[in-house]
C-alpha cells in the first residue's frame, strides 16, 4: 500500500521552493517567466515522443478516461469510500515514519487535490472489476489496473496531429492542452531537471539578446562548424563501434534538419561566441608558460592506443588469482606472438581482462597527456613507448598491460588549439553567463 501511495502522490507531484512570486517559475535580468508558459515550453522543448512527455500525457488521459468512463456508466465514488481510503494511506505514511501532512506539503498538493486522486484511483478500481466481471468487493491488481488503461490509452498517443497548437491531443472528450501538460510535467520533473531547463530557457532568449547588444551575429557557419566537431568526436571514440552522428541521432527519432534548426544547437553556437569573449585571444596571448603547457597538454598532441590488460595482485585472494610475477610471464608469452597492429588485436580481442574493451579489440582510443578518467600510469606509458610498436609489461591501476600505440596525431594550430580550450569548458561558460544574467528558479533552494 506505501509503495503505490508514494507513486500516486510522487507521478504527480514534485517538491518546489517558494523562493519566487507565486505562479513564476524563472526569472533573470528583469523577465520573469509564468509557471503556464514555462510548462508549455517543456513540453514543446522535449517534444512529443519524449518519456517526460509520454507519461505526462498517460497521466492525463488516464484521469481523463476513468472520469468520462465512470460518467458515462454511472459510477461514482463515495465520500465515505474516499474518506476511508484516506485514513488507510495516512496510516500506512505514519507506520513508516511519515506524515501525510507533510508529504502532501513537500509536492505542493493540498489535502483535496490529494482526495480527488484517492477518488479517481477508487473509480478506476470499479471500471477494472466491471470490465473483468468481478465482485464488487474483489481486490484489483496494478497490473491489471495498467493493462486496462494502456489498452484504452496506446490509441490516442498516436492520433493525428491536432489543427491547434493549443492542444497536444484532440481526440473528442479526451482533449489535452498544452498548458495542462505543461502544469503536469512542472510537478513530475525532477528538481534538478527544472533547474536545468530553467537555465535552458533564459539562455534561449538571453544569450541572442546579449549577442544584440554586441552587434554579433550567429552565423550559419558556426552551426555547421558545431555539427562537423560532434562528426568527428562520434567518429573518434571506440564506444560508438563505428556509428556516424546522423546514426545515432536517427536512433533517437531526430533528423540532422531538427538539429539543424532547433534551439539546442543554437544554444550552443551562441554560447560558442561567448567562450571566445571570455577566453579571448588576448587572454591565450596573457598567459604563463607553465598553463600554456598544461592547456597543451591536455587538449595538443593526441595517441591513437590499444591495450592488453590483466589483473594482478601480490595481494591474492585466491589460488586463480595472478600476482605481477606471473601476470608479466603471461603477458611476455603473448607479446611474443605478436608482430603487427592486427596481431596485437587478437590477442587482446581474446585474453584482455578489462572487458569493454576487449570487446573492441583492446581499443583504447585518442588520449591525450592530461586525460580525465583515464589511469595517469597509463597515459605516461603510452606517450613514452614508440609508435607502431609493442610496449610492456607496464605497471596499471589493477595490474599489469601490453600497450600499442597505433599513431600520434599532432597538436592542432593555435587557433584550433584555442576553439577546443573554449569547447571544452562549455558548462563553465554557460554557469556564466547565467550567474552573470542573475537567473533564479523556484527549485533553487530545494536539496539537491
Amino acid at each position: 500500500m506505501l509503495a503505490c501511495l508514494l507513486a500516486l502522490m510522487g507521478a504527480v507531484f514534485a517538491p518546489q521552493s517558494e523562493a519566487l512570486p507565486q505562479g513564476v517559475a524563472v526569472t533573470w535580468n528583469g523577465r520573469s517567466v509564468t509557471d503556464a508558459e514555462f510548462g508549455g515550453w517543456i513540453s514543446s522543448s522535449l517534444g512529443s515522443g519524449h518519456e517526460a512527455v509520454q507519461e505526462a500525457l498517460r497521466h492525463l488521459l488516464q484521469i481523463r478516461l476513468v472520469e468520462s468512463e465512470a460518467a458515462a456508466r454511472g459510477f461514482s465514488a463515495s465520500s465515505a469510500a474516499v474518506d476511508a481510503r484516506f485514513e488507510e494511506a495516512r496510516l500506512a505514511l505514519e507506520n513508516a515514519g511519515m506524515k501525510l501532512k507533510q508529504e502532501l506539503a513537500a509536492r505542493g498538493m493540498s489535502e483535496s487535490e490529494f482526495r480527488k486522486l484517492l477518488g479517481d484511483s477508487l473509480l478506476h478500481e470499479q471500471l477494472v472489476r466491471a470490465d473483468l466481471e468481478l465482485a464488487a468487493d474483489a481486490p484489483v491488481s496494478a497490473a491489471q489496473l495498467q493493462e486496462w488503461s494502456d489498452q484504452r490509452i496506446a490509441t490516442l498517443l498516436v492520433s493525428p496531429k491536432p489543427a491547434s497548437p493549443e492542444f497536444v491531443i484532440d481526440a473528442g472528450v479526451q482533449r489535452i492542452t498544452r498548458a495542462e501538460l505543461g502544469e503536469v510535467l512542472l510537478r513530475t520533473t525532477p528538481a534538478e531537471r527544472l533547474r536545468e531547463l530553467g537555465g535552458q530557457r533564459a539562455l534561449e532568449e538571453a544569450l541572442p539578446a546579449w549577442g544584440k547588444e554586441r552587434g554579433i551575429a550567429l552565423a550559419d557557419s558556426i552551426l555547421l562548424q558545431e555539427v562537423e566537431w560532434r562528426r568527428q568526436r562520434v567518429a573518434e571514440n571506440p564506444n560508438y563501434q563505428g556509428a556516424t552522428y546522423e546514426g545515432l541521432l536517427s536512433a533517437r527519432g531526430i533528423s540532422l534538419d531538427d538539429v539543424l534548426s532547433g534551439a539546442e544547437l543554437r544554444v550552443t553556437g551562441w554560447l560558442r561566441l561567448y567562450s571566445a569573449e571570455v577566453w579571448s585571444d588576448a587572454w591565450f596571448d596573457a598567459l604563463p608558460e607553465a598553463e600554456r603547457r598544461e592547456i597543451e597538454d591536455e587538449l595538443g598532441a593526441v595517441r591513437e592506443v590499444s591495450w592488453l590488460m590483466l589483473h594482478a595482485s601480490d595481494d591474492k585472494v585466491s589460488e586463480l588469482d595472478l600476482n605481477l610475477a606471473e601476470a608479466a610471464e603471461e603477458l611476455k608469452t603473448w607479446a611474443a606472438q605478436v608482430s603487427t597492429a592486427a596481431d596485437f588485436g587478437e590477442l587482446a580481442g581474446k585474453y584482455s581482462e578489462h572487458e569493454p574493451t576487449r570487446r573492441r579489440k583492446g581499443e583504447l582510443g585518442l588520449m591525450h597527456r592530461i586525460e580525465p578518467g583515464m589511469d595517469p600510469l597509463l597515459v605516461g606509458e603510452s606517450f613514452e613507448a614508440p609508435v607502431g610498436t609493442l610496449h610492456g609489461p607496464i605497471t596499471v591501476q589493477g595490474g599489469l598491460a601490453l600497450i600499442w600505440v597505433h599513431a600520434e596525431h599532432p597538436a592542432p594550430e593555435p587557433a584550433a588549439l584555442r576553439a577546443a580550450y573554449r569547447r571544452a569548458r562549455h558548462d563553465e561558460a554557460q554557469a556564466r553567463f547565467l550567474d552573470g544574467i542573475g537567473l533564479r528558479t523556484r527549485w533553487d533552494s530545494v536539496e539537491r
